[in-house]
């Protein structure tokens, strides 16, 4: 009877320490598990800018106080012009005033007796020279540039530069001001997606991309670069956009590699080695991964971390 106790004691010990060893090795993995910090792996937030729906030409017509006065006009509000076809006529009073005082000097000399004045001749051909030069002077006239409709913006102006009127084409493009960090991003063809408001927006196809900076002067502003957008010709002229650029970079940070060109990605609760080819970025904390992720990915935060699991 005494050895059946010695048994059943020594068997319930065993238990315990089995149980207990059990206890103490599943808790310690699934600890050392948690210490394994993982990072879904996605592309970099779109990027955005500010385009206005715009003319796909445009040209402006100044107010040029020296030509004179705009003594009559040859076209009408929104019509609809033709290159070189005439617009306005400047009169030019100034000039009026000239000829008018060279041809009373001119009556003065032809009722000179030209044997008292032998030289009457030479002066009277110089101011009749000078008169026909002026009456060239005298009217001025606009013709337009390139075809399109036509804004009168001020049929009488006083001031010089003042904007006469505008002539634009009816096709419409999206132009924008964008930024360096932006631009880096564009490529000519590209498809980005414009915005009228919360409910509306539409693709557009990125027509131009400008190779100068608009300020080409060194400055530690970013530059900024003219960007032409293709549009729907049924928006108003004026019309704002925002203007979203899909951001198709991958970033992850350098504690995630290991030897340079791996690492370590999640399947099935287990983490294998994917080859991934990078590139350095500037601010050392993270790398581009040119090859080898996908958005969707889970791979570990810390290459480390799995090392010492393993």
């Amino acid at each position: 009877m005494r050895k059946f106790f010695i048994f059943i004691t020594l068997f319930i010990i065993l238990c315990s320490i089995i149980l207990l060893g059990w206890f103490y090795l599943t808790k310690t993995s699934k600890k050392h598990d948690a210490q394994v910090d993982t990072i879904k792996v996605q592309y970099k937030p779109p990027l955005y800018f500010t385009g206005t729906q715009s003319p796909t030409q445009l040209t402006n017509i100044f107010f040029n106080s020296d030509k004179g006065i705009i003594s009559h006009w040859l076209v009408k509000n929104d019509n609809t012009v033709k290159k070189n076809q005439p617009l306005f006529e400047y009169y030019n009073l100034d000039v009026e005033h000239q000829i008018t005082t060279k041809q009373k000097y001119l009556s003065h000399l032809n009722q000179l007796n030209p044997l008292k004045h032998p030289a009457i001749n030479l002066e009277v051909n110089r101011i009749q020279y000078e008169i026909e030069s002026l009456q060239t002077q005298l009217r001025t006239t606009i013709y337009a540039p390139m075809d399109g409709n036509i804004i009168i913006h001020n049929s009488v102006p006083f001031k010089n530069n003042d904007i006469i009127l505008q002539i634009f084409h009816p096709s419409a493009i999206i132009k924008a001001e964008v930024s360096e960090s932006i631009v880096n991003l564009l490529e000519l063809k590209d498809t980005v997606r414009i915005s009228i408001d919360k409910l509306h927006s539409f693709n557009g196809t990125v027509k131009y991309i400008a190779k100068l900076p608009l300020n080409t002067k060194p400055t530690s502003l970013p530059s900024l670069y003219n960007v032409e957008i293709s549009s729907k010709a049924d928006i108003k002229f004026g019309t704002h956009f925002r203007i979203e650029v899909p951001n198709q970079t991958i970033e992850i940070p350098k504690t995630a590699i290991y030897d340079k060109q791996f690492v370590f990605l999640q399947r099935n609760k287990k983490f294998i080695k994917r080859v991934i080819k990078t590139e350095k970025l500037g601010n050392n904390k993270h790398v581009k991964v040119l090859e080898g992720l996908n958005p969707g990915d889970t791979i570990a935060k810390n290459a480390n971390t799995v090392l010492s699991k393993n």
